[in-house]
């Protein structure tokens, strides 16, 4: 009771002893304030980060029969592994349930349906190639893959990923030679601003038609992926928010 009753009797001369105390501390305050919030930003951030992986990890695994490897050729690799739809059309889903960890607590949520597995970067666009699914931006209904155009591209693309091999057509880091599993890398990343840059002309037509300038070097996708990893060269690309309303199950992909 003395305690209320001499706050009642100075409570003028108390907040003007806070009031004063406040005002003399105010930098140093907000300083501390503004510490503790980066620190616990940065805890947030991990422990998101770690959740994500271990999301990816649980996904992966059991789309990979119980491994967390490549289905079709054992790489394991937890960088460059994906999560591939065996029937195609994971490009209409993604506008369903965004990519990455967003895909895979969806599937989670559903006790992980069938239509995946998972794949190594190189088996995953090696099966794109092989099952025409998607090419330079174009779908298998309007790519003519027997045009001269489709052979004169990839004529282009052998002399490209050859050159940047330094004389032969293979990744420069592992050795792979199987061409559809193999790209150009930009050496100190800059890929996606270089793309914004040259607009709708091909990568491997701008290279030659400027003559193979340096800067760039041939990767299989699985290294190419390894690196973006390890230089945090990953493209910021938002996924659409999940609205449980609104969801429709995806068509067989």
């Amino acid at each position: 009771m003395y305690n209320a009753e001499r706050h009642q009797l100075n409570r003028e001369r108390e907040n003007a002893s806070h009031r004063k105390w406040y005002n003399a501390n105010k930098e140093k305050r907000l300083t501390r304030i503004h510490e503790y919030q980066k620190e616990a930003a940065v805890h947030i951030s991990v422990q998101k980060v770690e959740e994500n992986r271990a999301a990816k990890i649980e996904c992966l695994t059991h789309y990979g029969k119980g491994k967390l490897a490549c289905v079709r050729c054992g790489y394991d690799k937890i960088d460059a592994l994906s999560l591939d739809h065996i029937n195609g059309g994971g490009h209409e889903q993604r506008k369903i349930t965004g990519t990455g960890v967003n895909l895979y607590k969806w599937l989670k949520r559903r006790n992980y349906p069938e239509g995946y597995q998972t794949l190594c970067m190189c088996c995953q666009h090696i099966k794109k190639v092989q099952n025409h699914e998607q090419i330079g931006g174009e779908t298998p209904q309007t790519y003519d893959y027997n045009s001269w155009q489709y052979r004169y591209n990839q004529t282009i693309r052998e002399e490209c990923l050859t050159y940047y091999g330094n004389g032969k057509c293979a990744c420069v880091k592992c050795g792979y030679d199987n061409i559809d599993g193999l790209s150009v890398d930009h050496i100190n990343g800059g890929g996606k601003q270089h793309q914004r840059e040259r607009g709708t002309s091909s990568l491997m037509l701008w290279l030659r038609k400027n003559n193979f300038p340096e800067g760039y070097q041939t990767l299989c996708m699985n290294d190419q992926f390894i690196k973006r990893a390890e230089n945090r060269e990953h493209n910021s690309v938002k996924a659409p928010k999940y609205q449980e309303k609104q969801e429709r199950s995806p068509a067989a992909t």
